[in-house]
């Protein structure tokens, strides 16, 4: 029997009822398409799977509208009530899942929550924007040379300061490690530190150390190395100070080759204070190797000093006449006739 007959066909009635379920089902048969529509634009919303079940719950729910309104005029009582047990088959696991789903859906943040953190991250983000800048600046405009360089070797980021010390572009050091251009004597006592650095066994190391310049030049360099790491503690990178110390370096040898002769200079003079033997004639002197010398001579190769030939007041005094004669001129020859004079002189008995 029709179910229009408990409506006693009476009109009003029929037709509040139809009107009723048509509209209810179309509001059901809508939601699933929203829903469908939302997930397509929000692919990245957790627990989209909970979205498809409503869908099918709600298409279940709006189905068995229609059927109310078949059978008014048909009785298809057992296909109404299939209708019926299908929607419950598939509201019941929905209902369940739903359940299971909300504790994990009261921790997602709300939108208070979510725009302060957002407001958060970027007043973060603007912070290590300016700390960035800070450490670029300081990195591109260092007196020295500032290089990052991996744990194998290779250059990540060099500032102008190096690239001037040893006449490389930072493109062209990009392509190079620092093995290449560390010179050989320093190599392994680098490749040690470094090592020992990455093993954990220190943070960072110094050293001195030389670098081939691209024109071929040797730069000496005083080094200092630290080592990044991850949060992990994977090391990802070296950031290294290199300084020039080139003229310093200069410096010293310049100074070390001064008191090495002063050293060789105090040595001969040395020699000169013990027993010197010397003629009582002609006043030579015996050289340690035996050679007899004139004592200007022995003097300037023990002392490297030269000797200027000049005549004492007291011996201009008492040769003045001579002096005169060779018309006040003291020059070499004169002088050696005056000391031959007085060598003459001295050499006689009673003189």
């Amino acid at each position: 029997m029709p179910h229009g007959h408990c409506y006693l066909w009476e009109p009003g009635v029929l037709w509040l009822h139809i009107a009723s379920d048509a509209l209810i089902a179309l509001a059901y048969y809508s939601i699933p398409f929203t829903l469908l529509y939302f997930i397509r634009k929000r692919r990245d919303l957790p627990f989209n799977w909970m979205f498809l079940c409503f869908a099918v719950f709600i298409v279940a729910c709006g189905t068995t509208h229609l059927m109310e309104i078949l059978v008014i005029w048909h009785p298809v009582y057992w296909l109404s009530g299939s209708i019926k047990a299908l929607t419950a088959a598939v509201s019941l696991p929905t209902a369940y899942m739903l359940i299971r789903l909300v504790p994990h859906a009261v921790e997602l943040p709300s939108p208070t929550a979510l725009r302060k953190e957002i407001a958060e991250r970027q007043l973060n983000a603007d912070r290590l924007h300016e700390s960035e800048q800070r450490f670029r600046q300081a990195f591109d405009d260092a007196p020295i040379g500032v290089v990052l360089i991996t744990p194998q070797g290779r250059f990540l980021r060099a500032n102008r300061a190096l690239c001037d010390m040893i006449g490389y572009s930072e493109a062209e050091l990009l392509e190079k490690n620092f093995q290449s251009l560390t010179y050989p004597d320093d190599l392994d006592k680098n490749l040690s530190l470094l090592t020992e650095t990455l093993a954990g066994k220190r943070v960072s190391y110094r050293m001195e150390k030389r670098y081939f310049h691209k024109n071929g030049e040797v730069i000496f360099a005083r080094l200092n190395a630290c080592l990044i790491r991850n949060p992990n503690g994977e090391p990802l990178y070296f950031i290294t100070h290199i300084e020039n110390i080139s003229e310093t370096k200069k410096h010293e040898l310049e100074r070390e080759k001064l008191i090495v002769e002063l050293q060789s200079a105090l040595a001969r003079v040395k020699t000169l204070s013990g027993l010197i033997p010397i003629c009582g004639w002609c006043k030579n002197v015996r050289s340690d190797q035996g050679y007899w010398q004139t004592v200007e001579q022995y003097v300037h190769d023990q002392t490297n000093a030269t000797f200027t030939h000049g005549v004492c007041p007291a011996c201009a005094e008492k040769f003045k006449g001579d002096i005169l004669k060779a018309g006040g001129r003291l020059d070499q020859e004169a002088i050696e006739k005056l000391l031959g004079k007085l060598d003459s002189n001295e050499s006689k008995p009673g003189a």
